[in-house]
């Protein structure tokens, strides 16, 4: 179920093209195309491409599904997002996620490091 975006934090929820790209493991041009093909909602600041998670996610498909089919580039990242937005939470990463184990290590290590806490 999709949480209700807090509106102090929407921008949480806002993200350049470089940044989409990195969360949701794809080549930077693929997002970029995306939008210079108006095959994504999105809107040019600047010289940055700005999208949202939900043309992301309805284009690419969501990051967490993106992971668990192996078609994700750098899966450490995107469910370091999802943790810190807390679509999932350490329990999920440990134990409930079909992960690869070093994916599901590499993971508990990061979030060790970002929130100083013992994990286990």
């Amino acid at each position: 179920m999709r949480k209700k975006i807090n509106d102090n934090k929407i921008l949480d929820y806002v993200f350049t093209s470089s940044e989409a790209s990195i969360l949701w493991g794809l080549e930077s041009s693929t997002v970029k195309k995306a939008c210079q093909s108006d095959t994504i909602y999105c809107r040019k600041s600047g010289r940055s491409w700005l999208v949202t998670d939900k043309s992301m996610n309805d284009r690419f498909g969501k990051i967490l599904d993106r992971i668990v089919k192996g078609k994700h580039k750098n899966p450490v990242e995107g469910l370091l997002r999802l943790y810190t937005l807390n679509e999932i939470d350490i329990v999920d990463i440990k134990f409930k996620l079909p992960l690869p184990p070093k994916i599901r290590m590499d993971t508990i290590d990061k979030i060790q490091d970002i929130d100083d806490v013992d994990c286990e």
